[in-house]
């Protein structure tokens, strides 16, 4: 007969530190939130990292070349708006920037149709000739899909670490 004793205090006390740990989960969550925003800037440095349109995960595909080529900085504004937030639950990254939404995922943007409000026509210099219509009809445009709101898989990896790290912290 063989008798065999187990003996759980240990791992008792471990999973009630990682328990413990874990209705606490704020500083791990801003620092992914960090590296988040992190990712998301350096894809704006290198011109794009995506798997494919409407993904979240990253990968090496480039964004397609634009008026301003293939980078999505002209002024810098969307590029500089890109924020984190964190809580002891989620971590998150984004923007306010209204046209975000279009870049990031593509669009096509309808003409529309301009008519003066005030006065009997529009006037623009076009050529070095004034011209003045009554109205102007913009052109139909597309507008490729340029994701930069995706993370890498290392990135995914760094954020696992960073939990493990901090749910086992002072366990053994």
């Amino acid at each position: 007969m063989i008798n065999a004793k187990i003996d759980d205090k240990k791992c008792v006390v471990t999973l009630k530190g990682i328990e413990n740990k874990a209705k606490n989960m704020n500083r791990a969550m801003r620092i992914i939130a960090l590296e988040m925003e992190e990712s998301v800037r350096e894809n704006f440095e290198v011109g794009g990292r995506y798997s494919s349109p409407g993904s979240l995960l990253g990968g090496n595909h480039k964004w397609v070349k634009g008026k301003y080529g293939g980078s999505l900085i002209k002024t810098g504004n969307l590029r500089d708006s890109i924020t984190s937030e964190s809580d002891s639950n989620s971590a998150q990254v984004g923007t306010n920037i209204s046209y975000a939404k279009i870049h990031n995922f593509g669009a096509t943007v309808a003409g529309q149709t301009i008519i003066p409000r005030e006065k009997k026509g529009l006037s623009f210099i076009w050529n070095g000739i004034r011209r003045i219509y009554a109205k102007v009809t913009t052109k139909t445009h597309d507008i490729p899909a340029r994701p930069f709101m995706v993370v890498q898989p290392e990135d995914i990896e760094g954020f696992k670490e960073t939990l493990l790290e901090h749910l086992t912290q002072g366990t053994k």
